[in-house]
Formats: structure tokens, sequence, C-alpha cells
């Protein structure tokens, strides 16, 4: 058996040519294991093998015939250089025992990756220096919960700012029915939980006093119930609740500190805990890296379609399985067709097939394999992470994930102890 390919763009074309004596014992081969079973399907003498062939050729269809093909060329393709991802059609091109075979199969190629540098790349670590919004937030934050802050009713104009302490009915102009009501809450009129009439009616009252007013709700407004609806607001204001805080500068006394010894202490604490944060999610940040370098700087040949039609396709069974949906069912819920969710996710589909490539070409580099042992070291691990049991763990991933998750695991461990850390 001889195994030519020829270099073209996706899809391949590989030839597999056999001899006639190759055909001839494959035939023989065929006739002594499969023929007594075709006979009971098609009764009748077989005395020569030329007769069987002659036979099969009429019936192209039959499933026997095609077990012999398929095996020829899967045989075939063992032999040629080339990483096959599947094989598209299959054309016979010559079936004679006097001269031979000749069998073509087009095929889609799992594409060829010359990686980039990933053993001496440099990481520029993100600052811990804390902005100075960061720094005034915590200081306000402080302030606000501090033993000498201090909560004061005032009897004043109400601003837009403002929380007030009130009560109020809410009733349909028409018939006088209520649809909302409180006693004596806390409105801070500045939360955006407020309807904007409701606000406009309350800004410019004075605190104490009471007030009817009539509200009318635009045809647009976001509550069906209140739309193109006139109300009646019966408010009672008590006061306007004031929070005083104290000085920095008293802050800093109450904790027996200098302001400057104050003000610092809140940039150690948010550097430290950017630091601590940082160290947490290192792993991530590295791989986050070491992937956006890898994807800029390796050479990966054309995807070919199907395979970005396989993984856009397990891409949405697996976002739709995680709802506990059918794809149809989550495309619906995300307000799109089963088509258009392909297409937005092509592009993620796509890059997932890269960074996949890249972690089998480092694994093939490096000699990474998996094995029982860190395969299952791994998936506990894993499974302690996400706090599910490892059957579900497994069950969710399958099988051909399961590869690829403990791959790329190793390949991270790698990145991690070969990269160089800049400050």
């Amino acid at each position: 058996m001889k195994t030519m390919h020829r270099a073209m763009p996706q899809p391949y074309k590989v030839i597999v040519e056999l001899d006639d004596k190759e055909v001839k014992s494959a035939l023989y081969e065929f006739w002594t294991s499969k023929g007594p079973a075709l006979m009971k399907e098609t009764p009748g003498s077989w005395t020569k093998i030329s007769a069987l062939r002659d036979h099969l050729e009429k019936q192209e269809g039959n499933k026997l015939y095609w077990d012999m093909i398929w095996d020829w060329v899967e045989e075939g393709l063992k032999k040629v250089p080339l990483k096959i991802h599947r094989i598209i059609k299959i054309s016979i091109d010559r079936f004679d025992e006097k001269l031979g075979a000749i069998i073509s199969a087009e095929v889609d190629l799992i594409p060829s990756v010359k990686l980039g540098d990933y053993k001496n790349i440099k990481l520029q670590v993100p600052s811990f220096k804390p902005f100075p919004k960061e720094v005034e937030g915590q200081i306000i934050l402080a302030l606000n919960h501090s033993p000498l802050a201090v909560i004061q009713e005032l009897q004043q104009q109400i601003g837009r700012g403002d929380t007030v302490k009130m009560s109020y009915t809410i009733s349909r102009a028409d018939d006088n029915t209520v649809l909302q009501a409180c006693e004596k809450d806390m409105i801070n009129l500045a939360s955006g939980a407020y309807a904007p009439e409701f606000v406009d009616a309350v800004i410019g009252e004075y605190a104490p006093s009471t007030f009817t007013k009539v509200i009318h709700f635009p045809d647009n407004y976001k509550h069906e119930i209140l739309r193109g609806v006139d109300v009646n607001l019966g408010a009672e204001i008590f006061a306007v609740i004031k929070k005083i805080l104290p000085t920095e500068e008293e802050e800093a006394a109450r904790e027996g500190l200098s302001l400057e010894q104050w003000r610092l202490k809140f940039q150690t604490d948010i550097e430290n805990n950017k630091r601590e944060s940082f160290e947490i999610k290192k792993r991530d940040f590295i791989r986050q890296e070491v992937e956006k370098n890898l994807l800029a700087t390796s050479e990966i040949s054309p995807i070919p379609d199907s395979m970005v039609e396989n993984e856009t396709k397990a891409l949405m069974e697996n976002l739709a399985r995680a709802k506990g949906m059918t794809v149809s069912e989550y495309a619906t819920g995300m307000k799109m067709t089963e088509e258009s969710l392909f297409a937005e996710l092509a592009y993620l589909a796509v890059r997932r097939l890269m960074v996949g490539l890249i972690v089998e070409a480092i694994c093939e580099a490096e000699g990474i394999t998996i094995d029982e042992k860190n395969t299952e070291a791994y998936l506990i691990k894993y499974a302690a992470e996400r706090g599910d049991p490892l059957d579900k763990v497994k069950a969710d991933v399958g099988e051909k994930d399961i590869s690829f998750l403990v791959k790329s695991y190793l390949v991270d461990e790698l990145l991690n102890n070969s990269v160089t850390l800049i400050q």
C-alpha cells in the first residue's frame, strides 16, 4: 500500500494506492470473513473473487463494501505525516484486481502550530499603589462608621440629595384606591429608588409639615399600573436627617494617631489588600497574559470550518446545559435564534480552538503526558475548588474535556514556573 498527500489549502487530498496483489488479498480476506454473511442476504455461488468485486461495485451502498474501503483508507492515512481531524469524502478512482486500486480521500487537518516564546516571558505585575480616589473612598467610609458620627433631625427645607423622615400614602385620584403607604420611613431622595415625580413633589417642602399633592405619571412610565394615572400623595414630613461626620483630625486623634499616620494607614491597607488579591489570582493573571502573548506570537495554520462548527455547537450545548435548558430554549432566553447565537459564539470558539492547539503543542514540545494518577489528582483539586462532588465534575466536563483540562493544568504549572514577574 502506498499513500500520498497533495499539499493544498484545506481540505487536503490523500491518495491511497493498492497494487493488484493487495487488492486480491484484501478481497479474499473480505470474502472469507464477510462472504458467508453476505451469502445469507444474497443467495448464490461465489466462485471467483472478481465476481464478488463486481457484485459489491454494483451495490456501493452496501455497508460491507464500504467497511472494506474505509479500512483501506484508514490504514493508508496512518502512513501520512499529517494530523487528520476528519475524513470528508472518499472517492474510488480505480478498483481492479489486475491494475490495483486508487482511492482518494478529502480530509480536514488539525492545524499546525509554530509556538512563540513561552519560556522567557517577562510580565509586568500590576501596580499595588492605591489611587487617590480609593484612599478618599476608604476615609469617607471610616468617618461614616466612626462612633463620633452623629445623626441629627433638622427642621429645614428639603433639598434634592436629602434623606427625609416621613410618612406618606399614594392613592388613585379617581377612586382613592391605596397603591402604596409607609409610616415614618427614612427616604433617601438621591437613591434612585423613588419615582422622579415623587421626589420632585417632596423637594422644596419644609420639615416639619404636611401636604397633599396630585402627581401625574406619564403614559410611558415603567410600571404599567401607573401609566397615565393621576394619584394623590398625602405626606407628613417629620425631619431632614443629616449625619454629621467627625473631621479627619478628630478621628485620627480618637485612634491616637497623627493625621499623617491616619491617612497613611488607609494607603497601606489598600496596597496590602491589592497585593493579597494578586497572590490569590496570580495563576489566572499569568495564564491570561501568557495566553495573550502566545496567541499574538504563535503561527497557527487555518482552522477547518468543521472544527469551528463542532466547537461552536459544543459551546452552545455547554452554555445551555449549565442553565438546565436545551440550546433552543437557551437561545430564546437570550432573545436570539440558534443561528444568531451560533454566529455570536463562533469567534469565541475559534479562540478556544487556538488556545487548545497551543496547549497541545506545548505538551508535545515538553513531553507532557497525562495518566490516571495526575488526572485523578487534578480532578480532585478542581472539584474541591468548585465545591462539587468528583462524580458530578466528571459528568459535567466529559471524557474528552477532562483530558484537555488536565493538560491545561499541567501547562499552567510549567508556565507559572518559567515566567519572570517584574515589579
